[in-house]
């Protein structure tokens, strides 16, 4: 399993957001400014390390456009049904929330 990230409120957002949103797909500052704008001030690098966390979790993939920009969606190629079990699994490595 990865190690830890550093905000792992980030990480459960993050799954909250592509639970609700499976489709959603954006660059870490416009998720920082969209997806996660409730979620108070955030560093974009906590963001872009809580994405990568995900991404070798294998939840989530990263897609690097033409224009070199790279963007972060849910892993396309795990079913619904078994990307939440997969998301349930790894979610229960993190710490609790204080």
């Amino acid at each position: 399993m990865p190690h830890t990230p550093v905000e792992p409120t980030i990480v459960r957002a993050l799954a909250r957001y592509l639970g609700a949103h499976p489709l959603a797909s954006d660059t870490s500052l416009g998720i920082t400014q969209w997806w996660l704008h409730d979620q108070g001030s955030l560093r974009e690098a906590d963001v872009w390390e809580a994405l990568e966390w995900l991404q070798r979790s294998q939840l989530v993939e990263r897609i690097v456009a033409p224009d070199g920009r790279v963007r972060f969606r849910r892993n396309a190629a795990i079913p619904d049904d078994a990307w939440r079990r997969r998301l349930h699994e790894v979610l229960q490595t993190l710490p609790l929330a204080p």
